[in-house]
């Protein structure tokens, strides 16, 4: 993965610990006692069709901070990166709440409107900015990768 450390908005700006979240029900949820590594906007097919929306929007956690609590439902695909993405989602209310990436064992993925302080999303990076719809450009000011970190 891209050195994240002149690219992350939390470098110089820690968020309160831990970082806690979950799905629309409460029934999956998260805690992360570590600073994130970055948030970003991604602008792949599949956070497009998952998300029903133009982009996912993810913050990137270090894997071995966070905790899980209840029953997730996983969906698991090739990712544009060629890696594989596991996501994981409530079977309740079916909200997606984070994912794992083969590419990058080490970190936990979370679903920026899951997190329970949203303040905390602090997107610099847009990923997969080729696909972006003309409807949904990547947002101005963000750091753009044609495809994704690495």
């Amino acid at each position: 993965m891209t050195d994240l450390s002149d690219l992350s908005a939390y470098t110089n700006n820690p968020v309160p610990l831990p970082i806690t979240g979950g799905c629309a029900c409460g029934a999956l949820r998260y805690s992360i006692d570590a600073q994130p590594l970055i948030a970003l906007q991604c602008h792949c097919v599949y956070c497009q069709k998952i998300s029903g929306t133009g982009h996912g929007c993810f913050v990137v956690t270090p894997g071995e901070a966070a905790t899980t609590t209840g029953e997730a439902r996983e969906f698991t695909y090739v990712a544009d990166s060629g890696g594989t993405s596991f996501r994981y989602f409530c079977p309740q209310c079916s909200a997606m709440v984070f994912a794992k990436l083969s590419r990058h064992p080490e970190t936990f993925v979370v679903a920026a409107a899951s997190l329970d302080d949203r303040e905390n999303y602090r997107p610099s990076v847009t990923v997969f900015a080729k696909e972006a719809t003309s409807w949904d450009p990547p947002a101005p000011g963000l750091t753009l990768f044609t495809e994704g970190l690495g």
